[in-house]
């Protein structure tokens, strides 16, 4: 019997210490000076941009996992493609999303964790719609190339089209790009999939089309950048991202995301073209499986 009671003691004693811990880690953060973070994502002109949720959505719950007291909002808007990455290295913003390059990781710091689990570089096509027939017939890589492409001039997606001998016409204002898709100063608009959909959308009254039958792929992966001055940033959000990695966190918030985009593209039906990419780092982590995106396993959800 006092064997019983000693045991509920020692229970009742290891609960109150947990919740005394939280409660003490709880007014830690709240105690500790505030350390605001300021980001800018692609595109970001108008302030409303639905392709930057996830992102700020993640790293809201990366930086939570610190004891820190950190705050993020968007700093001054406008920016896209490099310009975004421009800011990070000037001080103007903390914080940037982007397709990572040697160049990008050369001047910034990386937190290589890639957090579109390597979907950037599934693309599909937007197109207008009474050219879906002229898309239908593309048989071979080559018929593709000879198609004139549309992308930001300042992306890293320009250089990796143009290395595998696509004609890339070259954009520098991303609201820009749709209205010269419209006018057919190009044929198409490859978009990845976490992007495309969310586009067409708020493009629906240029009544593009997304292509059904293609698929342009190369093996990319969007980082987090901060600057090169800021370490502790940079560490706290890749321990964050780890952390939510393992406990199923990172997956969650995925999933909400873009689960039913993957779902909705139909990979199995489309003809792939499978691309090279010059411009990958040597340091992406291709030898980690738990940070890729498994597509058929994906496509199961």
């Amino acid at each position: 019997m006092r064997s019983f009671k000693y045991v509920v003691v020692l229970y009742i004693a290891t609960i109150l210490t947990l919740l005394n811990s939280s409660t003490v880690n709880a007014e830690e953060k709240i105690q500790s000076p505030e350390i605001k973070v300021r980001y800018i994502g692609p595109g970001s002109a108008s302030g409303v941009d639905k392709r930057n949720d996830y992102f700020i959505e993640l790293l809201q719950h990366a930086l939570a996992r610190s004891k820190k007291n950190y705050s993020i909002s968007m700093g001054s808007r406008g920016l896209s493609g490099l310009r975004q990455l421009y800011a990070v290295s000037d001080g103007t913003v903390d914080v940037g999303w982007s397709l990572t390059t040697d160049e990008a990781e050369q001047n910034l710091l990386p937190i290589r964790i890639p957090i579109d689990k390597g979907l950037i570089g599934w693309r599909l096509l937007l197109i207008n719609k009474d050219d879906e027939k002229v898309f239908a017939d593309v048989k071979t890589i080559d018929d593709l190339r000879a198609m004139v492409l549309g992308q930001g001039l300042d992306w890293p997606d320009t250089p990796i089209l143009r290395a595998n001998h696509f004609t890339v016409q070259g954009v520098t204002n991303y609201s820009g790009i749709f209205k010269m898709l419209k006018q057919k100063r190009f044929r198409a608009f490859p978009r990845s999939i976490l992007e495309i959909w969310g586009e067409q959308e708020e493009q629906k009254e240029l009544d593009f089309a997304i292509e059904n039958t293609l698929l342009i792929q190369y093996p990319a992966a969007f980082y987090y950048f901060v600057n090169r001055d800021n370490p502790v940033l940079a560490k706290d959000i890749e321990l964050g991202l780890e952390a939510m990695i393992r406990d199923g966190e990172f997956d969650k918030i995925f999933n909400a995301n873009y689960a039913k985009y993957i779902k909705k593209a139909q990979l199995e039906t489309r003809r792939v073209f499978k691309l090279d990419n010059p411009y990958l780092p040597k340091a992406t982590p291709l030898n980690r499986p738990e940070l890729w995106l498994d597509v058929k396993k994906q496509q199961k959800r």
